[in-house]
């Protein structure tokens, strides 16, 4: 669901096969980090044809697998966290961690040479949260880039990222995409507009079908049938894990995700212009937050519905 003319940027990028850092920017929810795979996948595959890799060789697949010896992902370690200094040139912490488990900075892992792939390649995702010490370190590396190394950064924050690095990468505006003369797919309407989200429900067409027919059903639905949605409702949350869209545990993970969805199908709704489901929605993002502060899914839903769903007149 990535707009047509951001691939073809990448593709035009990797078909050059230039050493420049790439920096793949956008609003948040427009596939910067399916775009930086894209291009990584393409710097990374023997096989490459036009900018695209064949997707079918064993370096292509071991990504998949997050087994190839030559990608490195860097991120902050968890929600909130920067990029710190460690992550991309070796200190005197790095070092005195144990080698057992040790995720390699990317100084060290660019300066050996690939093992299987055609280039090393390091994909730098939310760059905007790279601390002064990190960005600085990534400058001085961007200048002296092994010929063999490639540098894929991405961002949902590009005003955030340090100029000077912005100003040494080869810049990809990553857009929201449009729907031109249509409506938007149904699926697109689930996921919010998050690309990684759309395509992770197309890999899932027996729970996007059953989410389907129950938000088609929901409009004829009365008071008398409240109980009923809630049962239905809530046992999609089990598809979400069949579909392998959540895991098992923890329960409150895949409930608050389910509740995302209905969410982000009602949002779409009132932005179309009809309102019927506003209740809905304010209760549905109310529930989102019950749940996550572990009150009963069941009860969630069950208020949810009774609340909102019409008496049956006459």
């Amino acid at each position: 669901m990535v707009p047509v003319g951001t691939i073809e940027r990448v593709r035009n990028i990797a078909r050059r096969d230039t050493s420049a850092a790439v920096l793949i920017m956008g609003e948040k929810g427009a596939g910067q980090e399916l775009v930086a795979l894209d291009i990584a996948y393409a710097m990374l595959c023997p096989e490459a044809s036009e900018g695209q890799a064949c997707r079918d060789c064993p370096v292509c697949r071991s990504p998949e697998r997050g087994a190839c010896p030559d990608l490195l992902i860097v991120k902050p370690r968890s929600a909130g966290d920067q990029i710190v200094v460690s992550q991309i040139v070796p200190t005197k912490e790095h070092e005195s961690s144990s080698d057992e488990g040790r995720v390699p900075c990317v100084r060290d892992f660019l300066q050996a040479r690939p093992l299987v792939a055609r280039r090393k390649v390091v994909i730098l995702g939310r760059a905007h949260r790279l601390n002064p010490a990190a960005s600085n370190a990534l400058l001085r590396l961007m200048e002296e880039t092994p010929e063999h190394a490639r540098l894929v950064l991405w961002t949902d924050a590009a005003a955030r990222l340090l100029p000077t690095v912005r100003s040494r990468c080869l810049l990809v505006p990553c857009e929201l995409p449009t729907f031109d003369g249509g409506e938007e797919p149904f699926v697109w309407k689930l996921g919010g507009g998050a690309p990684q989200m759309v395509a992770a429900l197309e890999s899932a067409p027996e729970f996007l079908l059953a989410m389907r027919s129950f938000l088609e059903w929901l409009p004829s639905a009365r008071r008398e049938d409240a109980l009923k949605a809630s049962d239905d409702f809530q046992a999609m949350a089990d598809a979400l894990v069949e579909a392998g869209l959540e895991r098992e545990t923890p329960t409150r993970s895949r409930h608050a995700a389910l509740i995302q969805l209905l969410g982000n199908a009602l949002c779409a709704e009132l932005e179309s212009g009809n309102f019927h489901w506003q209740g809905l929605l304010e209760d549905a993002l109310e529930g989102h937050r019950f749940v996550q502060g572990m009150v009963r899914f069941d009860f969630v839903c069950d208020r949810m519905f009774t609340r909102n769903l019409p008496l049956r007149r006459g």
